[in-house]
């Protein structure tokens, strides 16, 4: 990207296209040019024309040699010839003596444009006063001093016009490479961050897939009645539940709900969830099949850099072993083994219990007492 946003590059990428046109060019207008000064008997006008055809292939072969050198021996070119169709030809070749400051512009910049716009003004001026070229003023003799002036000035500001019209466009281009550059550079360099940072994301998503967790993601709803549509659920979600990750994606995080789901507590987590707060609760969910279990989940908000919520992140443990376990441990501490039936233990929590109770709400109560005689 950095050759496309320099303003050397184009420089030497026109310099190289303008040197071939020039060549072929002055080739093409030279070989008639010869025969009709040759016929003429205008010796010195061939010399001009073999001199810079010559030199103008050497510098255009002569790729090797620094860019400002082969631009310094090209404008050198285009002066000699000028001032040379001038000398033999006269003062309407001082055409030719624009070129130069606008061939600097284009390839060098200001400040060498300038110079060789000044070269040329002296030039017309040393020529027109030196009486080698008639300086044709209309009202004015041919060698007089004022004329020649008044054509070299008249010579400057039209050159300054043109000269500086493209030295400025070119100023112009360059600072709007430079700052595309530099917007290409920061790009760059946003992109290699963002590459960095999808990395990174994916191996989270990687590492979040392949947890024995059950995780998904739930894009915030705005409204507490409307769903929190799933957009990511990890592998041991999809096989837990039995659904294809296709049919969880966009689906309502109640469809896992059941006729043994405790609504008493999915009222408390919509709650929660209502007032934007994280909550814990175990549930009974159900599979694609119906199939019921026992889950402990965690549900988190999510908020972005500016602090808003835009997601729920929940994650979910097989609690169904936990439960059996809890559920023998209380079977044996307060029940029978031989018989199954209500032990002492049972007896006395749930006597304290009503106890509790009649002494908050003041109320009495009664225990009837039935003794079985021979019973074991």
């Amino acid at each position: 990207m950095a050759p496309l946003t320099d303003i050397a590059h184009w420089r030497t990428h026109i310099f190289s296209r303008l040197l071939t046109i020039v060549l072929v060019l002055g080739i093409a207008t030279a070989v008639p040019s010869i025969v009709i000064a040759a016929r003429e008997g205008l010796w010195a006008l061939i010399a001009i024309d073999l001199t810079a055809i010559a030199w103008l292939a050497a510098v255009w072969r002569r790729r090797s040699l620094p860019y400002r050198t082969r631009v310094l021996n090209f404008m050198a070119i285009v002066f000699f010839v000028s001032t040379g169709m001038m000398v033999n030809i006269g003062q309407v070749a001082q055409l030719y003596l624009i070129a130069p400051p606008v061939f600097a512009a284009v390839l060098l910049g200001m400040r060498p444009a300038l110079a060789a716009l000044a070269l040329s003004a002296l030039i017309v001026a040393g020529l027109g006063l030196a009486g080698i070229v008639k300086a044709d003023v209309a009202g004015l003799p041919d060698n007089d001093p004022v004329s020649a002036l008044l054509v070299a000035l008249n010579f400057l500001f039209v050159g300054s016009l043109i000269t500086m019209s493209c030295a400025t466009l070119l100023q112009r281009l360059a600072r709007s490479l430079d700052e595309l550059r530099r917007f290409a550079g920061s790009l760059e360099e946003g992109q290699h961050a963002l590459q960095a940072a999808n990395a990174e994301l994916r191996l989270v998503a990687a590492a979040v897939a392949q947890l024995n967790d059950k995780v998904i993601i739930a894009r915030a709803s705005p409204g507490p009645d409307e769903p929190q549509p799933i957009i990511f659920a990890n592998d041991a979600f999809v096989r837990h539940t039995g659904y294809s990750r296709e049919q969880l994606l966009g689906r309502s995080m109640t469809m896992f709900a059941g006729p043994r789901t405790d609504q008493a507590e999915i009222a408390r987590i919509a709650a929660a969830m209502e007032k934007r707060q994280g909550v814990s609760a175990e549930l009974q969910v159900y599979s694609k099949s119906g199939k019921p279990s026992w889950i402990e989940l965690e549900i988190s908000p999510f908020l972005d850099e500016q602090g808003a919520h835009t997601h729920w992140v929940v994650v979910g443990r097989d609690i169904g072993e936990r439960r059996k376990a809890a559920s023998a441990i209380h079977r044996l501490a307060f029940y029978d083994v031989l018989t199954g039936l209500p032990n002492r233990r049972l007896l006395l929590d749930r006597l304290d219990a009503e106890l509790a109770k009649a002494q908050a709400g003041g109320e009495g109560g009664a225990l009837l007492f039935i003794d079985l005689d021979h019973f074991k």
